[in-house]
């Protein structure tokens, strides 16, 4: 595992079953398959419906006069769907190969370099923006891709934040939800 805070045990948690081992400090970028390219391809193509939503809608407005509509979660989460499945099972081997833990007998399979398929996305990412952009403003595939990579996304909330938080609750909370079941 690695050494991220949420994955850390309270003094009195004790596993019978299971041995962690956590990898060495600033390692989990190299080690992990994931961070190896599988995220990378995943935004790509969620950025790439996004923008594609966007040239659409823009394109029946101009067309037809329509309203432009406006995204919402259900948007979202399509284009998560559509983006995991989107992610090539050969992302899948070459990310694991960049790692440098797969046995030898697999790496034989893995012919292309993931760094020619992530130019691949960007170029089509890039042909969108191109499509998009205003008023000479350079916006490159790279550096849209990857816009939300120093955001937070994680933090551990202690038992004061959280008792906070359910007493800020509005009290009518609960029975919204009960009029929805029915």
């Amino acid at each position: 595992m690695d050494n991220v805070s949420s994955h850390k045990l309270e003094d009195s948690e004790v596993l019978s079953n299971i041995r962690l081992h956590f990898l060495p400090p600033n390692t989990t970028a190299h080690l992990q398959p994931i961070d190896q390219g599988i995220i990378r391809s995943f935004k790509s193509n969620y950025r790439k419906y996004l923008c594609e939503n966007r040239i659409d809608a823009f394109d029946q407005f101009q067309e037809y006069g329509t309203e432009i509509p406006t995204l919402n979660i259900l948007n979202a989460i399509d284009w998560v769907a559509e983006s995991w499945k989107s992610v090539t099972e050969d992302v899948l081997y070459r990310c694991w190969e960049r790692t440098g833990i797969l046995p030898d007998e697999l790496e034989d399979i893995i012919d292309e370099s993931l760094d020619d398929e992530i130019e691949i996305e960007d170029e089509i990412v890039q042909s969108l923006i191109d499509q998009m952009i205003v008023d000479d403003v350079v916006v490159r595939a790279e550096d849209y891709i990857e816009i939300d990579n120093t955001l937070e996304t994680s933090d551990m909330l202690n038992d004061n934040e959280i008792i906070a938080a359910v007493q800020e609750a509005p009290e009518n909370e609960g029975e919204d939800e009960g009029e929805m079941r029915r």
